[in-house]
């Protein structure tokens, strides 16, 4: 099996160390001419052995940034639940809100207009049939 510094590094990777590099010098941890040394040897190294050698006494540098924390997720999927729960609970108000309003505007209506709604019954005679005088 082949050794990691024995493998050949990518123009990627020879970048990403040249910027580390940068950002070392940035922070004060290399000298303007160790900069450029070291920039030479990352940018002309041809395996992972050999760009390690140039950043072999700077601290490592994370990838990705810091992760976010256990309690800061935990905290923001509690929010989010919540914020779901107020929305349905909003929508569930608005719906009742617009339900009684509805029936109270049928029931004002209907008595403003005379009308109880059911149709008028046909006049009925003492024998029991229609009549059709009104």
């Amino acid at each position: 099996m082949t050794r990691r510094s024995a493998l050949r590094a990518s123009d990627r990777d020879r970048d990403q160390a040249a910027d580390q590099l940068r950002d070392a010098a940035t922070e004060g941890r290399l000298s303007p001419d160790e900069l450029e040394d070291r920039l030479g040897v990352a940018l002309s190294a041809r395996t992972y052995g050999q760009l390690h050698s140039a950043m072999s006494d700077l601290p490592a540098v994370r990838q990705g940034g810091s992760p976010i924390p256990l309690w800061a997720r935990a905290s923001l999927a509690v929010a989010g639940a919540v914020g779901v729960v107020a929305a349905a609970a909003m929508a569930a108000m608005l719906f009742a809100l617009v339900a009684c309003l509805s029936a109270a505007w049928m029931v004002v209506s209907r008595a403003t207009s005379g009308r109880s709604g059911r149709p008028p019954r046909p006049a009925v005679s003492p024998r029991g049939r229609p009549s059709l005088l009104p």
